[in-house]
């Protein structure tokens, strides 16, 4: 059985919770989805099925062009693993074709015909949070914790929890979003600079932005990391600023 790399799965968490802003595209987003989970599990065909607030199953996103006509079959057809895995709440694991026909008697010829001897499928329950940023920490310490140059010691909401935390806990690195409710991140880096001076504020941002950057700095932050590049960068660059101190 393959086994995924920690870094490996802390690059995709951070790629999903980096999509799931306001404006974010939910087909856009169950394609990455379909796209990640294949290359996770070493380039299996994957399809992904959402059922609508009436139970029933629609087509959202699959990985290639055969598994997009067999999750649409098993839609029409009404017969198939994902709808079991759907009706039972029980996963259907390596269920082999050649033995499966009296279980799926019109999914498993189609399956068979394009080159499909085994299937796998599963049902995932998912509660949408108003709460993204916490999934991106999480994501970001995922990474962090793969290091024994790093330790975190706190997970900050919105920049005035970032500015109180700051100040009770004294980190040598803050990781500040840019943009956070209650307080953004440039005035909780002005309101951390004002107590403190010698602690190192990295600026994460979605954008490239000069006006974005330009502000950073004038608040105090000691760099910045474009959030496309955290999973290659972040690392050297708290080391980087740290030794400055």
């Amino acid at each position: 059985m393959s086994t995924v790399s920690a870094e490996r799965l802390a690059k995709i968490f951070v790629e999903v919770a980096d999509t799931l802003v306001d404006e974010f595209d939910l087909i856009a987003f169950m394609q990455m989805l379909a796209d990640r989970i294949s290359g996770l599990l070493g380039g299996p065909a994957v399809g992904l099925l959402l059922a609508d607030p009436k139970g029933r199953l629609r087509f959202m996103a699959a990985s290639d062009e055969t598994a997009k006509l067999l999750e649409l079959f098993q839609i029409q057809g009404s017969d198939g693993p994902c709808l079991d895995a759907y009706r039972t709440s029980e996963p259907v694991i390596n269920a082999d074709l050649r033995g499966a026909t009296e279980r799926w008697p019109r999914f498993v010829p189609v399956a068979t015909s394009i080159g499909y001897r085994s299937v796998h499928a599963f049902l995932i329950r998912v509660s949408l949070i108003a709460d993204d940023q916490r999934l991106f920490a999480e994501a970001l310490e995922a990474i962090l914790g793969g290091d024994d140059r790093i330790e975190v010691v706190a997970h900050a909401g919105n920049g005035k929890e970032a500015a109180r935390l700051a100040r009770e806990l004294e980190p040598d690195v803050i990781l500040m979003d840019i943009s956070m409710p209650v307080m953004d991140g440039i005035q909780a880096t002005r309101e951390i600079r004002k107590r403190d001076d010698n602690v190192s504020i990295l600026m994460l941002t979605g954008s490239n932005s000069r006006d974005d950057v330009d502000r950073a700095r004038k608040a105090g932050a000691s760099g910045y990391v474009t959030k496309d590049r955290i999973a290659a960068e972040l690392i050297e660059a708290i080391i980087e600023i740290a030794s400055r101190r």
